[in-house]
């Protein structure tokens, strides 16, 4: 008798924790499939007054990592190989 009362409650705790999973990954899935409907807007710095995309280029950082023996001027030589590869560049 002992035996089956115990059968019987573990029985339901595992049912009760099962559901309240189920419903509770069901709710995060709601959550995503919210997320993603949404429009994406881009960050308010990338927009103008008007509210539309920004025209002009854009400045960005690129570090490089260079060797303690490097000379500043090689360092520079690099850089401009990057900036020039980009399509920003200016035509020469």
């Amino acid at each position: 008798m002992l035996f089956s009362l115990m059968y019987f409650a573990a029985f339901t705790i595992l049912a009760y924790l099962a559901v309240r999973s189920m419903f509770t990954n069901m709710q995060s899935i709601n959550r995503i499939t919210e997320k993603q409907s949404r429009v994406q807007v881009p960050h308010p710095e990338l927009l103008d007054s008007m509210g539309r995309p920004v025209s002009e280029p854009l400045l960005f950082v690129n570090f490089v990592e260079s060797n303690a023996n490097e000379s500043p001027d090689e360092v520079r030589r690099r850089l401009e190989e990057i900036y020039n590869k980009s399509k920003d560049a200016p035509e020469r």
